[in-house]
């Protein structure tokens, strides 16, 4: 009897352990888009799906900005600008997303700036047919803490955090020598 019991609680751990196997990304369905949040220890990107009402680009920046500033309550994580940003619109030139905020967006601390950054590019660049994004903060290109032009941003300017340590992601990166 107790051997029985013993097989069946270590049948039962079996399939416990194969069950914790690293889960494929659930596809996203027609206008569903991710919005990127920063996590409350303003360290990593967090992701909530979202399906818009809107599929025109101009009205659907708007509704994914309206989103991404305003966190929604069930989100456990902060909006990617400070509460001292100000949006002041955008403009589309081909496939990229001119993004404008009042120059409190320059003041922004660096991590916050970069994750904020981070979190628009990723968000945005979702929209069919926007490929990168530019921010402009009080009429001015960002500049980064060197004093120097941003520029464009894509979502591949950026790797993903990664929890399991054991894990690794590739990525092709563009290195600059002086």
């Amino acid at each position: 009897m107790k051997n029985k019991l013993l097989l069946i609680l270590c049948i039962l751990c079996l399939f416990l352990l194969l069950g914790c196997g690293r889960k494929e990304p659930v596809p996203l369905a027609e206008n569903e888009y991710i919005i990127y949040y920063i996590n409350t220890a303003m360290d990593t990107l967090v992701e909530s799906r979202y399906i818009a009402q809107e599929s025109e680009p101009d009205k659907l920046v708007e509704e994914l900005m309206n989103e991404l500033i305003d966190v929604p309550a069930d989100v456990e994580a902060l909006s990617a600008l400070s509460d001292k940003v100000t949006y002041q619109g955008f403009d589309i030139d081909g496939n990229i997303l001119y993004l404008n905020f009042d120059t409190n967006y320059q003041g922004m601390d660096v991590t916050r700036e970069v994750l904020a950054r981070a979190a628009l590019a990723k968000t945005f660049t979702q929209i069919e047919g926007i490929e990168y994004i530019s921010i402009r903060s009080g009429d001015q290109p960002l500049v980064n803490a060197l004093g120097e032009n941003v520029g464009l941003i894509s979502a591949n300017n950026f790797i993903n955090n990664v929890s399991n340590i054991n894990s690794f992601e590739k990525a092709t990166l563009m290195l600059y020598f002086a």
